[in-house]
């Protein structure tokens, strides 16, 4: 019994250096799986549930699995240079951009992390806010409210005027001022939505999302492209909202009746899912102009937030146009398809 004793604590040595050590091999091998943006072919593939109109849920993260795509290119140096480019023109200072395959996640930015003032794309997460209470309240979409101040927009001039405007002592549902709000970008549909709600149940999507207000009130300046860029990509997971909504909220961003900015960039025939948002201040003659979105090329959707800070409004806005024209080219080019 002694010896056996003697011989059984050199096999559970050595078992235990070769549990060690094949954990150890899967770890290194796990740190040599090479990112989405190289030669290499994708080693994990995202499961997801099925193309929707404009939601495809994502079910698993990272499983392994033969990419069904070509995968991309690095093409970050190319819209790099075309930002040099812009900026060097009149009226424009800065540009963010952010950019994300939705089929499996490979990404890049471009100066991503510099705040930005969101201004009327704070629309999307307060229509998310409302949806995501109609879940337990449904009758909330439903609730009838008269329009009674002219006054009441927020306090922001447009420069993008809204093109359906509402009518003072009309009387709207809920749901009928979120696509208002989403749509025409209408000052006026996004402050009675907003004084209809809560304080805690706006702050509660930021907070899900991992935004910290604890800024607000001091700056307007809140959001990075990247940070931003959550809303829409989470929407399309239907990962915080159900399908349902989600496809509601992104159906209505792709009725927006601004043409300009992203969409402007792509064929007319290819689908986008986009707000805009616009923020000029008379204390100072840097203006501010953002467009984020969903672009669905086809089988291969992709998103984009650029934010772009100068001094000329239409300016800001083409360079928005000439960057998603780019990213459009480069995608057709690498997928082997006519652009």
């Amino acid at each position: 019994m002694k010896n056996l004793k003697y011989l059984i604590k050199p096999v559970i040595y050595v078992l235990a250096g070769g549990i060690l050590g094949f954990f150890l091999f899967k770890v290194t091998d796990f740190h040599n799986i090479k990112t989405p943006f190289t030669s290499d072919p994708v080693k994990l593939q995202d499961v997801r549930e099925g193309q929707g109109r404009f939601t495809n849920p994502l079910l698993e993260c990272g499983q392994n699995g033969q990419n069904v795509f070509s995968e991309l290119v690095p093409f970050k140096m190319k819209i790099e240079s075309l930002i040099n480019s812009q900026q060097e023109k009149d009226g424009i200072n800065h540009i963010s951009v952010y950019f994300r395959d939705l089929n499996n996640g490979p990404w890049f930015g471009i100066d991503e992390q510099t705040v930005f003032a969101p201004a009327s794309l704070l629309k999307v997460p307060l229509a998310i806010a409302y949806y995501k209470l109609a879940e337990q309240d449904p009758g909330i979409l439903k609730k009838v409210i008269v329009f009674a101040d002219p006054n009441d927009s927020s306090g922001v001039v447009q420069s993008v005027k809204p093109k359906e405007n509402l009518e003072l002592g009309k009387s709207y549902e809920v749901e009928d001022l979120i696509r208002r709000m989403l749509v025409y970008s209408d000052n006026h549909s996004y402050s009675i939505l907003f004084k209809n709600l809560k304080p805690d149940e706006i702050k509660r999507v930021y907070k899900d999302f991992g935004f910290n207000l604890d800024s607000l009130g001091r700056t307007d300046e809140i959001a990075t492209v990247q940070s931003y860029s959550a809303f829409l990509r989470i929407l399309y997971n239907a990962s915080y909202l159900n399908q349902t909504d989600s496809e509601k909220v992104l159906g209505m961003l792709s009725e927006s009746d601004f043409k300009n900015g992203l969409p402007a960039g792509v064929p007319d025939s290819v689908v986008v899912a986009h707000k805009f948002g616009e923020r000029g201040s008379a204390n100072s003659s840097e203006k501010q102009f953002s467009d984020c979105g969903i672009v669905y090329y086809p089988n291969h959707p992709y998103l984009m937030c650029i934010n772009v800070k100068g001094s000329n409004f239409e300016n800001q806005i083409n360079a928005i146009k000439e960057v998603s024209t780019a990213v459009y080219e480069e995608f057709s080019s690498q997928l082997g398809e006519t652009k």
